[in-house]
């Protein structure tokens, strides 16, 4: 069995754009004060260390639980 290995690098870089931006809409919602920061931890960590990348969009998700912000409309 071979793994092709751009296959495998385009399904981690699809899977990092979709995590940044869910990322970035957690943080948007929960009054980030700068979202090209937030952007620039997000991108590097979804695409070199894929579970730090989703520790840190858990952790923006958490912060909308706490204040309550996951039923609002946006």
């Amino acid at each position: 069995m071979t793994i092709d290995v751009e296959i495998f690098a385009k399904f981690i870089i699809v899977l990092a754009v979709i995590n940044t931006l869910i990322t970035l809409r957690a943080a948007k919602k929960a009054e980030a004060d700068n979202l090209w920061v937030v952007a620039f931890i997000a991108i590097p960590l979804n695409l070199f260390i894929y579970p730090a990348g989703w520790f840190y969009t858990f952790l923006w998700c958490r912060r909308l639980y706490k204040k309550n912000l996951l039923d609002k409309q946006s």
